[in-house]
């Protein structure tokens, strides 16, 4: 096996190259796992084996990392490393970049030789930020067949796992001295040092004998002597420097320290692999149990979420000691104390790290719900009271482009525009001279129109946007999930019966909201339009505008928003505790508020209209509700 371990050692030196031109090219659909830690999993390397042996082997290791991790695989990493190796970076750039784009900080890879009935088979999982292996494993197969190879990758991706520390280097200073010439005083027989620091106070001692704190200048420095400073600072790792003064170099010395570091090993009880470390409660993750921390000297709170639990301890910890804490963990909410009050906004924490989308508290109460001036359609009507007996959050503004692929990174999760779903290509998009139709290729990504990450997210059907919610709630530990059509309208409304939450002029709509306007009727000059200007024609970016009496923003206009609501054509025996309707037509659900589609008649509170589950147009987005 030395001519099989020589052909592993050649398949490492050659790096990226290698790995693009034997990458798989057909992947299967990643399945979405939570809580876990994540990796994005390399193609397999391998020499002497077949395209379909290598996707066997390949869908063998993505089943059993899936157990451990959260694995990104497939089409969509294949497609970044093909960009990345046009770009001819260096390897160890090209991993980093590959690393950054799917939010991951583990590669998994493995690597098989075969030399006609041996094999040898090698797997590693590398943090590529801090060059640690996570695991490795190395096996031989020696007169096997594919089957046989299978069976050994199974094994050692089920049993490689090691339950290692990882090492976190919170060093908030590096070591370093700046060294500058200062102006010449003249044929003195002494120089001057001037003395500054980063942190301030620095004591220094020239040749033992302590002279002062910095900031500070000291003068009596014979030229040519050779001196040795030494800086010192209580919580900081003291330093020590040797030079000759040159004739005539008056100089300033710019100093930095490096903190003096505790070690603190973090682990829980009871034991929770992976679950996250906070300092501070919803801060930066700083690592995953067990962990060992590297701190500056000082007092923390030290917050632990695991997925379905919590715990918080105070530590103190002194520079030079190591110490173990052991977290209590208890069953709760992730990590988010929530102020109920009405208005009050808040954000879950993610088990991935990171925050969910603002939430507003919206207060119980009463409302009269449909078309109370009998201008809108007959869909509006009957008018019913409606009286919601609990508080409930909704989002502070629509689900940002940005917020949906943080999603769809972190579960591959494709879109039914991506995967032209109910036999309809793309998304309904705008092809021009007041033409809308199916456009294969047009998505959430590529929506017709140019987006910036702070504006919705549009050509996403129901079914994409209660993905969503099924991700969020796992992330959180939460119950969230689409408003329904009496939450939608209460909230609009702001306690207002006019026909907006602002009142009923139609010209004041564009200081409330993206609508169709006199910006979009410049481009295009036939589009029904509302007497006004909010400045955009296409989507805007969210609270852009003034927000209703609730502080919810963008609740007219800007893209329409699902519901949970089946369809029906009138209110008539329709819920009046507002909850949602789940008879009539579910192959459609209700949307509302209009978009920046719409003129002033179709962003009222009380408009509805509806869409079948699988639709996605440029204009649709939505927005999310959550329990209290």
């Amino acid at each position: 096996m030395d001519e099989l371990a020589n052909k592993r050692d050649l398949l490492y030196r050659k790096g990226l190259a290698t790995l693009l031109m034997l990458m798989v090219l057909v992947f299967g659909t990643a399945t979405a796992v939570y809580a876990k830690e994540s990796l994005v999993l390399l193609p397999v390397q391998a020499e002497g084996l077949t395209a379909q042996s290598k996707e066997i082997l390949r869908t063998t290791l993505y089943h059993s990392l899936a157990k451990r991790y959260q694995v990104s695989s497939g089409e969509a990493v294949d497609a970044k490393l093909r960009v990345l190796a046009q770009t001819g970076c260096e390897v160890m750039d090209c991993l980093y970049s590959l690393s950054k784009t799917f939010n991951r900080s583990l590669l998994g890879r493995v690597m098989i030789v075969a030399d006609h009935d041996d094999y040898l088979i090698s797997l590693e999982i590398k943090n590529i930020f801090t060059d640690a292996v996570v695991e490795s494993a190395t096996a031989t197969c020696p007169f096997c067949e594919l089957s046989d190879v299978v069976t050994e990758l199974k094994n050692l991706a089920d049993g490689a796992n090691i339950n290692r520390i990882d090492t976190v280097d919170h060093r908030s200073v590096a070591v370093s001295v700046d060294r500058r010439q200062l102006a010449d005083q003249g044929n003195s027989d002494f120089a001057m040092l001037v003395f500054d620091s980063t942190p301030a106070g620095v004591a220094v001692e020239i040749d033992g004998g302590a002279i002062g704190q910095t900031p500070m200048q000291y003068f009596e420095v014979a030229i040519g002597q050779k001196i040795s400073v030494t800086l010192s600072k209580t919580g900081y790792l003291s330093e020590t420097m040797e030079f000759i003064v040159q004739p005539g170099a008056n100089e300033f010395l710019n100093l930095s320290l490096e903190h003096a570091m505790a070690s603190v090993i973090v682990t829980t009880d009871p034991y929770e692999r992976g679950a996250n470390i906070y300092l501070g409660q919803g801060e930066q993750i700083m690592g995953r149990v067990p962990a060992q921390l590297q701190l500056p000297e000082g007092e923390y709170s030290l917050w632990v979420e695991g997925l379905a639990s919590q715990g918080q301890r105070t530590i103190r910890v002194l520079a030079g000691q190591r110490q173990n804490v052991i977290v209590e963990l208890t069953s709760a909410n992730i990590l988010t104390s929530i102020n109920k009050q009405p208005g009050s906004v808040f954000q879950d924490v993610l088990a991935s790290g990171g925050h969910g989308p603002e939430m507003v508290v919206i207060p119980p109460g009463q409302f009269q719900m449909g078309d109370i001036y009998g201008q809108g359609d007959g869909n509006e009507l009957p008018l019913r009271n409606v009286r919601l007996d609990k508080s409930f959050a909704l989002g502070k503004t629509e689900i940002t482009k940005a917020q949906f692929r943080q999603f769809v990174r972190a579960t591959n999760y494709l879109t039914d525009a991506e995967n032209s779903a109910a036999d309809r290509k793309g998304c309904y998009v705008y092809l021009g001279e007041f033409v809308f139709d199916w456009q294969a290729g047009s998505d959430w990504l590529k929506p017709g129109f140019k987006q910036a990450d702070d504006e919705p997210v549009v050509c996403v059907s129901w079914n994409d946007a209660n993905e969503y919610v099924g991700w969020l709630n796992q992330q959180t530990n939460q119950h969230y999930r689409l408003p329904t059509e009496a939450e939608w309208e209460y909230a609009a409304r702001a306690a207002s019966d006019e026909r907006y939450s602002f009142g009923s002029n139609e010209k004041d709509v564009c200081q409330h909201g993206n609508v169709a306007d006199h910006a979009m009727i410049r481009k295009l000059p036939d589009w029904l339009a509302t007497d006004c200007n909010d400045g955009h024609i296409y989507t805007a970016a969210v609270a852009s505008y003034q927000a209703n009496a609730f502080g919810l923003f963008d609740m007219h206009g800007n893209v329409w928003e699902w519901t949970q609501d089946c369809w029906h054509e009138s209110y008539g025996g329709a819920p009046q505790d507002g909850s949602a309707w789940f008879s009539g037509d579910c192959d459609k659900r209700v949307v509302r508020g209009g978009a920046w589609t719409d003129s002033a008649d179709h962003v009222r509170s009380a408009n509805r209209i509806r869409n079948a589950i699988g639709d996605r147009y440029l204009n649709n987005g939505f927005r999310l509700a959550r329990d209290l």
